[in-house]
């Protein structure tokens, strides 16, 4: 049976296909079984689950196989562990480093005197009192059963080294009260921060409510004015309305008042009757006395020769010397009389 067959059986693989899948190809690729468990425990360290998580994607599968490669080719520091072991682990170890390099330049720096040798001696032998949580460093590996690649055994072993540091003794319990007591004054500062949070987020709750409420009602008076101008369009045209509907009531009563008296419309047409018939007649005899086409106010008389026109009044003949109609010079002038 072939490593990627036995590794699709594995428990804490959990039968995955997407995971099975990055490990097959991981393999073709010629990373060894060591560099893909140990990039498995990278991208799995802060999971919770008994199984593996598999990679988002190909391109952080390729990221974290080439870390592991470089950490493991990487000479190993005392002072610099592995990136890939758990951050609180680390967080404790470089504490724990700082008090021991603190506490022994003090004892290269100090000599004790003869009086106070065995006092000295004394405090060397006391122990200092960290928390539980502080002095327990022991590292435990997933429960699995996959075989765990070298390089992170090899972090594992190397972070025992660190395991015997917190039984050193220390001489700086003052310094570790005081940073006790700052650590309770920003843990005050932070509930007293968390507090206010809330009542600022209650606060814009209650403000971002009023905002909508606020909203709501600017949106009914925009409908309301909307509403307002369409009913003012209507009034508009119904005034219009009632202005003409005026006017044909007051012409209509006019003419109701003029039926009325049927005798005084009567006589009033008759009079008209008789102005238009004294007009026409005047029209007439008018049309009937050719007048003069210079002035249009008297009628003709003269008589042009030798064209024979018949044209033009006694005080307009007077005044030209040719006639007006085919501009013939005139030779003599015969007044007629009707």
């Amino acid at each position: 049976m072939s490593w990627n067959r036995q590794m699709a059986f594995d428990p804490s693989i959990g039968g995955q296909p997407k995971l099975i899948e990055q490990l097959c190809l991981a393999k073709e690729m010629g990373f060894s079984e060591n560099e893909i468990i140990a990039a498995l425990e990278m991208n799995n360290t802060n999971s919770k689950s008994k199984c593996y998580n598999p990679f988002n994607d190909t391109s952080e599968m390729i990221d974290k196989l080439t870390l592991v490669q470089k950490h493991k080719n990487a000479p190993e520091t005392t002072d610099h562990p592995p990136r890939y072991l758990n951050d609180s682990n680390d967080q404790r170890l470089r504490y724990i480093d700082r008090y021991r390099r603190s506490d022994d330049s003090d004892s290269s720096s100090s000599s004790c005197t003869s009086n106070n040798h065995g006092n000295c001696a004394e405090n060397n032998n006391t122990s200092l009192k960290f928390p539980p949580h502080w002095t327990s460093t022991t590292l435990t590996p997933r429960t699995t059963s996959v075989n765990r690649s070298a390089s992170f055994t090899n972090a594992l072993g190397y972070t025992s080294g660190y395991s015997s540091a917190l039984r050193r003794p220390k001489s700086y319990l003052s310094t570790l009260s005081t940073s006790t007591t700052d650590r309770d004054s920003l843990e005050r500062k932070l509930t007293e921060l968390c507090s206010e949070h809330e009542e600022l987020k209650i606060m814009i709750e209650r403000k971002d409510e009023i905002i909508d409420e606020q909203h709501h009602k600017l949106e009914e008076m925009n409908d309301i004015n909307e509403r307002y101008e369409i009913i003012q369009e209507k009034l508009n045209k119904t005034d219009d309305d009632l202005k003409k509907c005026r006017c044909e009531n007051a012409a209509m009563e006019r003419e109701i008042l003029r039926l009325k008296n049927p005798e005084k419309t009567i006589k009033e047409m008759e009079n008209e009757i008789i102005q238009l018939r004294q007009e026409n007649r005047e029209y007439r005899e008018k049309q009937s006395t050719l007048v003069c086409t210079t002035c249009m106010d008297h009628p003709r008389n003269v008589l042009y020769m030798p064209c024979l026109h018949f044209i033009c009044c006694s005080n307009c003949a007077y005044n030209s010397d040719t006639c007006s109609i085919c501009r013939t010079r005139i030779m003599g002038k015969v007044e007629v009389y009707q």
